[in-house]
């Protein structure tokens, strides 16, 4: 199975794609293996995301992060 390569550059995004690879995987489009693996990585990106949120909390920074935006 060949995926197409794309550019993630918002949550909003990130969430259509996990949601699609879920498609896949229920239709039995996609190996178990390749959904764990985008899963994780989305994972880690939202913890990214998290760990940027916090920093701001914690400097008092109220700048936008473009990812949640």
């Amino acid at each position: 199975m060949t995926m197409e390569k794309t550019t993630i550059t918002k949550n909003k995004d990130l969430l259509a794609d996990l949601l699609d690879v879920y498609e896949q995987l229920r239709s039995g489009n996609m190996a178990q293996g390749m959904a764990k693996q985008l899963a994780n990585v989305a994972g880690k990106a939202i913890s990214s995301g998290k760990a940027q949120l916090e920093y701001n909390k914690w400097v008092k920074n109220e700048g936008k992060i473009d990812f949640f935006e």
